[in-house]
Order: structure tokens, then C-alpha cells, then sequence
């Protein structure tokens, strides 16, 4: 099993559910020298609170049992426990004395996979997850043809770039334990006219949350063009905002809107 192999096989439960994934101690214990470390360190892990049951490994059955923590005496540690729920085996082995690293355990979460994505592409805005929601906005990038927004959606886990949807561990990768992301292929996409989505129904919510997503992005172009203008022409007497507006509304970012709309818009 390489360190990609367990990227796979921490993507594919999150997509599956849409929700946490957690990684046990007795998991991590089957994954390559420093693999645990690496998704720490990348942030695809964080720390989760301690397990409160664990697997048996006494008999054949492999019970999930709960544990029950023992405070220690006079300065000793405490020990953690579990009990077996049957009566005969209970009489033969008595209380289960389980090591307290077993207890440790890990979470990898959508939200913490989209500000992965972040970090790896340079998206500095604030990630969040709204409940109710079936995706996670990430900020927008540029491409040559203005700013797109990017969206990781929870269930299938997809990176939705400019209409475009591709699976996140088609993306996500590591080079010498190194967590690299495709960079060329999501540049591809933000240029890449997005397909006919055809007559399927879309929830009118939606439509409007993606018409205001295009219209963020559209506005930021203009921000952006805005302070071109503005560090060419400091003036705003002999080139007051009027004169920016119809100056933009020249451009292609300007997509048919009159100057007057480009100037409400415009300034940082």
C-alpha cells in the first residue's frame, strides 16, 4: 500500500457519505512507515477525540466494545478497560485491558478537504460549511477569461471549477510525501466553456446561488480592472469613476453591462 493508496481510501468514504471519515488507531497501524504523519501534516487528517469503544481481539467474533476508563491510585495512571458482553467469556477472561493509544483516532472532513484545496492553490477567503448545504465555496480563480469560482461538492466529493465537475482524487495526489494537486488540468477548466447542462431540473435556489456566484466573480473582475485604471490614471479629477466605468464597460469583462451598473460595482 503506497501513500496515495491511503489518500484513496480516505477520499472514497467522505465522497460515500458526504460527511466525517474516522481513521482508528488499529487503521493507521496498517498504513506505511509515515503516512499517518504526512496526512497530519497536510492537514487531510486532524486529530478527533478519543474513541469511547474499540474492536476485541480476545476471539474470532472481533466485538466493538465500550471502554471504561479506571482513575489509577496513589499517583499511578489511570487504565482504560473494556468488558466482554458474554457472560461465559466474561467468567474465562475477566476485564480487557486495552493500551491507551488504541483509543487515538483521526477525522478527515469535507470542510478540511476544501481548505486543503485552498491552500494548495493559493485561494486565501473564508471557507464554510453551511448546513443544509451539498457543497463548500472555496473562492475564486482567475483564468484568462476572469475569475471562476470553485466549489467542492460534499456527496459525490467533486471540485466543481467554471461549471466543470472532476473527482477530487482524480486531483489530489502525493509526490515524495509531498500532497500536490493538478494544477494544469483545473487551469484547463477555468477556460473551458462549460457544457450545456440540458433540461434537468435545478431547485430555483440554486439557480439563484449559481446566478449570484457568477455575478461575484463577474464583479471582482471589475474590481480588478478598476485598480489597473485607477494606478494608471491617479487622478479622479481629470478621470473621475465615470470615465473608469465606461472604460470597462469596453471590455469583455464588462458582458454587455452599462457603465452606470459597472460603477456600482466596481470599487474595492
Amino acid at each position: 500500500m503506497s501513500l496515495n493508496d491511503v489518500l484513496l481510501s480516505l477520499l472514497e468514504p467522505v465522497g460515500t457519505a458526504g460527511g466525517i471519515h474516522f481513521v482508528t488507531w488499529d487503521m493507521a497501524q496498517q498504513w506505511p512507515e509515515h503516512a499517518l504523519d504526512s496526512l497530519l501534516r497536510t492537514g487531510v487528517l486532524v486529530p478527533a477525540k478519543p474513541a469511547e469503544s474499540v474492536e476485541c481481539r480476545i476471539c474470532v467474533e472481533h466485538c466493538d466494545l465500550d471502554v471504561h476508563p479506571v482513575p489509577g491510585r496513589d499517583g499511578d495512571p489511570s487504565r482504560i478497560f473494556a468488558i466482554c458482553e458474554d457472560p461465559d467469556m466474561q467468567d474465562q477472561i475477566g476485564p480487557i485491558l486495552i493500551p491507551p493509544e488504541r483509543l487515538r483516532q483521526w477525522k478527515v472532513a469535507p470542510l478540511q478537504l476544501a481548505r486543503v484545496v485552498a491552500d494548495l492553490l493559493a485561494v486565501d477567503s473564508q471557507i464554510e460549511d453551511r448546513h443544509g448545504q451539498t457543497d463548500i465555496r472555496i473562492g475564486m480563480l482567475k483564468g484568462r477569461k476572469g475569475r471562476r469560482w470553485l466549489s467542492l461538492n460534499k456527496s459525490p466529493l467533486t471540485l466543481e471549477v467554471n461549471g466543470h465537475q472532476v473527482s477530487l482524487a482524480e486531483l489530489l495526489f502525493f509526490e515524495d510525501e509531498a500532497l500536490m494537486i493538478d494544477r494544469e488540468r483545473i487551469d484547463q477548466l477555468l477556460d473551458t466553456v462549460p457544457s450545456s447542462p440540458g433540461k434537468a431540473y435545478r431547485p430555483s435556489t440554486e439557480k439563484r446561488e449559481t446566478r449570484k456566484r457568477a455575478s461575484e466573480a463577474m464583479y471582482e473582475d471589475w474590481r480588478d480592472a478598476y485598480r489597473k485604471l485607477r494606478r494608471q490614471h491617479p487622478s479622479s479629477a481629470s478621470h473621475p469613476d465615470t470615465w473608469i466605468s465606461q472604460r470597462i464597460a469596453k471590455l469583455p469583462i464588462a458582458q454587455g453591462r452599462d457603465p452606470e451598473t459597472i460603477r456600482k460595482n466596481m470599487k474595492p
